[in-house]
């Protein structure tokens, strides 16, 4: 081992104060410093689970550098043990790694602080990436969102939402502004009415409306909206925004054909 790898020695001085193991994939190997760690006097099952991995040393294809990860270990005394380790891959003559040499360190309670501040970042890191597909459907779905904070008389648009009313995505809207855009009428005086049973009587609503864009252009949206309460008070409403100006438009062609059908439909009949 030595022979192929002259860091090995380094390696094990460096990161192997608690224990070390030698790996290949048809066997293991750990020393006796390893179970004296966890309280076992022989080698014997132990329940291990791999919580994080750092990230500067994470890369797969970066086989000549050290892999570093925080390991999860439960003590002969049932208690949790956490121990840094660092993998070192052993390379044969061909430049292929056939075992791998761990080095395992106890870490301190700092170090463990550190480690849930991974776990939480790591775990945001996951609701955004199901963020950014969900932006993604609603972006083909042409479906935004909103909210209107009550007590800051704030209300916020998504980028989607902003996309349908053809306004710039640093466009700050007001409740006002954002009534406005429904058209004159019955679009607007729906949605003035749903809006104030939501915040009297907390009534949800489901609206297909007309609105005209910054450009002038008309289009049929989807309006859903819920309201939130805090102690009995309505302190926000919430909701989605759909562009349904297509589907609108489909459905009106497609009732044009049949009327044109029953149209020719009747006429044959009344002629024979």
């Amino acid at each position: 081992l030595v022979k192929i790898d002259d860091t090995v020695f380094d390696f094990i001085q460096e990161h192997a104060l608690d224990g070390l193991s030698y790996e290949s994939k048809m066997d293991q190997w750990r020393n006796p410093k390893f179970w004296m760690t966890l309280g076992y006097e022989y080698p014997e099952e132990l329940n291990e689970e791999y919580i994080s991995c750092d990230t500067k040393n994470s890369s797969t294809t970066a086989f000549s550098e050290t892999q570093d990860s925080i390991v999860q270990f439960r003590h002969k005394n049932e208690t949790s043990l956490y121990m840094r380790c660092q993998s070192l891959p052993i390379k044969n003559e061909n430049g292929e790694i056939f075992r791998t040499l761990k080095g395992f360190t106890k870490i301190s309670t700092v170090e463990k602080a550190t480690l849930n501040e991974l776990k939480i970042q790591e775990h945001l890191i996951q609701l955004k990436k199901q963020d950014n597909v969900l932006e993604k459907i609603n972006s083909i779905a042409l479906i935004g969102y909103w909210d209107y904070d009550l007590a800051n008389d704030k209300i916020n648009w998504s980028s989607m939402t902003k996309v349908i009313h053809e306004l710039p995505l640093d466009y700050e809207p007001s409740l006002e502004t954002a009534i406005n855009f429904y058209v004159e009428g019955e679009s607007r005086n729906r949605i003035i009415s749903a809006i104030e049973n939501a915040i009297s009587l907390g009534k949800s609503y489901d609206l297909e409306l007309q609105i005209k864009t910054k450009n002038n252009s008309l289009k049929w949206v989807r309006s859903i909206g819920k309201a939130n309460f805090t102690n009995g008070i309505c302190s926000s409403i919430y909701g989605t925004f759909q562009d349904i100006t297509l589907e609108k438009e489909n459905t009106t062609a497609l009732r044009i054909e049949k009327e044109k059908l029953k149209s020719v439909i009747q006429s044959t009949n009344s002629g024979t």
